[in-house]
């Protein structure tokens, strides 16, 4: 089986679902939805508190109940711990057209193709080592985020549903660019280049590609099918132009990330040891389902009693009951103003950047302490006082990165639930869901004057240097 290895910030931005890496050995494969994640060998070895992460304001802002660190690839266990052992992130094989270096003959695999395909061209009868195959360089991709292998049938035939049955040969004829590259087809002799795929302009505010308008005809267009080879779905509903690009193009994935510094709700109310408790599966289900019931008001009697149900009592014993109710209040914000976002919850389009962040510019300006922040008054020298208003020494900082999905063709505004779409096959309830996401602790100086505010200095990723081992594996 092949299979790569990748850091784990990288399978949030550049490499997360639907983006293409490729392999050691030169495969070129898709990173799978989020269906496929976190499914071990064996399902009672699976431990989701190793991987889960919570930050209540980005929480609220993509209306998911958690996040979620890609999983670390594990040969063995320690000892007798064998938790979350051998768990990997699947890919799948794209694209799927091949061709060979020798005779040029082109063939459709499979995206669950896992050994090297060979060619079985009659020019290599003799050959005691048939040549193995090299994927091809092209796509084809459209704006609402689909992906597709490149129609080279369709292309050379002049036609959406070609009879012809001939082999193909992608050849190189001479000339630069797209135009030196021709399809053949060695039955009916049909020949065509291809120039312009990439192309497109807009007629009357409308989009139009070449690729669209020129595969038939222009009364006859070619529209984009659907696909999306992620999620091992090859056909779907799709009306727009769809146009050709080089698989390693910086117009085909376009990765949606927002990030958020963790403020507290309210500071120093919640330890660290609070929060890593919370991650256990058990008490944060236990705690979301005493909401859906009691909502604010929820004894913290009771719920230390449904909690000792779920986990073993010495976990909570050190625990007080004002900081396990701040935990509780904290993780699903009861009886709290809502962040401070300015989007309603069913929001579509996210608030810019600036709003967004304004909350965290007011919280380091001060000096709040918490194990999730902590920033302090350092002073400074009095020559800079005509040029700085204030300086703050960030001693403690986590910021969550998460994936909420992504563009092709153009880095365009996403809606939210389109950009959830584009992860998963089948969309999960806002208490179910989920989206990939890491984690990264730092420090800093952050200054700020009567012109501009700045934050500067050292973040450390968590997990960074773990490496994540990528199989082939089939899409069911």
């Amino acid at each position: 089986m092949n299979t790569g290895a990748m850091r784990r910030a990288q399978l949030v931005s550049p490499f997360g679902v639907g983006a293409m890496s490729v392999l050691v050995n030169g495969t070129s494969v898709i990173t799978a939805g989020l269906d496929y994640w976190y499914r071990p060998d064996d399902a009672s070895t699976m431990a989701l508190e190793e991987y889960q992460e919570h930050d209540w304001r980005l929480e609220a802002r993509l209306q998911v109940s958690e996040f979620r660190l890609p999983p670390d690839f594990r040969r063995r266990g320690q000892g007798t711990d064998n938790r979350n052992v051998k768990l990997t992130v699947p890919v799948l094989r794209f694209p799927r057209w091949c061709f060979c270096m020798f005779c040029k003959r082109l063939e459709m695999s499979t995206l669950t193709m896992q050994q090297p395909v060979v060619c079985k061209d009659t020019k290599h009868a003799d050959w005691k080592h048939k040549p193995r195959m090299s994927q091809v360089p092209f796509v084809a991709i459209c704006t609402a985020g689909h992906l597709d292998d490149f129609p080279f049938d369709k292309w050379v035939h002049r036609a959406h549903h070609p009879t012809c049955n001939g082999t193909l040969r992608l050849k190189s004829l001479g000339g630069g660019g797209l135009e030196g590259q021709r399809v053949v087809c060695d039955k009916c002799e049909n020949d065509r280049n291809l120039r312009g795929i990439t192309q497109a302009r807009f007629v009357n505010g409308e989009e139009r590609t070449t690729l669209s308008d020129q595969l038939a005809s222009p009364d006859n267009p070619f529209f984009c099918t659907g696909a999306r080879p992620w999620l091992a779905k090859m056909e779907g509903a799709c009306d727009l132009p769809i146009r050709g690009a080089l698989r390693a193009a910086g117009n085909v994935y376009f990765p949606k990330v927002e990030s958020s510094i963790y403020l507290p709700r309210k500071e120093g109310a919640v330890s660290a040891e609070m929060h890593e408790l919370m991650r256990h599966p058990a008490v944060s289900g236990t705690m979301r389902t005493l909401h859906s019931i009691f909502g604010s008001g929820l004894d913290v009697n009771m719920l230390r009693e449904q909690l000792l149900k779920n986990v073993p009592p010495e976990l909570f014993g050190p625990i007080a009951d004002e900081e396990l109710i701040a935990g509780y209040r904290d993780l699903l914000g009861v009886d709290e103003k809502e962040p401070e976002t300015g989007e309603e919850i069913d929001a579509e389009l996210l608030t810019g950047d600036d709003e967004w962040r304004h909350p965290e510019f007011q919280h380091i300006r001060q000096t709040p302490k918490d194990d999730f922040l902590t920033t302090t008054d350092p002073g400074s020298h009095a020559d800079l006082d005509d040029f700085l208003e204030r300086i703050r020494s960030v001693d403690i900082l986590r910021e969550t990165r998460v994936l909420r999905g992504f563009t092709r063709v153009r880095d365009d505004v996403l809606k939210l639930s389109v950009g959830k779409s584009l992860l998963r096959r089948k969309p999960l309830a806002p208490v179910q869901d989920w989206l990939p996401a890491y984690v990264v602790k730092g420090e800093g100086i952050f200054s700020s004057s009567t012109q501009h505010a700045s934050l500067s200095g050292r973040r450390a990723p968590k997990c960074e240097l773990e490496h994540k081992k990528l199989p082939i594996t089939t899409a069911k």
